[in-house]
């Protein structure tokens, strides 16, 4: 089992934590959701064990650019907000970016009127590379 500040540690290195959009029927639905990209399929698969989610390929193996193989651990709302209750402050890069989401779907839970794509735009400056 891995231990809550080991996962906090993985999501602060090399995890996002976001608000993202879906287009269905012509309709954008806003969601939070953690994805971690890693070229290490088995500790993907330890957090999906874990906390659920699911592990997709998320690219190939390119010797020409010296890319691995790399698969992606994803776990959409239902799942992220208990996740995030339980590593928020344990998180030290990550944590404004979780604090956002909570909010999120919080506000959504509660069908307290935010805007939706302003939250968006929030997440993507927070998780832009380099802070």
């Amino acid at each position: 089992m891995l231990t809550p500040e080991y996962v906090a540690g993985f999501i602060d290195g090399e995890g996002c934590i976001r608000i993202a959009r879906h287009k269905r029927k012509g309709k954008d639905y806003y969601y939070g959701e953690i994805l971690v990209s890693n070229t290490n399929l088995e500790i993907l698969e330890k957090l999906k064990a874990q906390f659920g989610g699911s592990v997709t390929n998320h690219g190939k193996e390119d010797p020409e650019f010296n890319r691995k193989q790399s698969w992606a651990w994803h776990i959409g709302e239902g799942h992220t907000r208990a996740f995030l209750e339980d590593i928020k402050f344990l998180l030290v890069v990550k944590r404004p970016a979780a604090s956002l989401v909570l909010d999120f779907i919080y506000y959504k839970k509660d069908n307290i009127p935010i805007d939706q794509p302003a939250w968006k735009e929030a997440s993507l400056k927070l998780n832009h590379r380099g802070i």
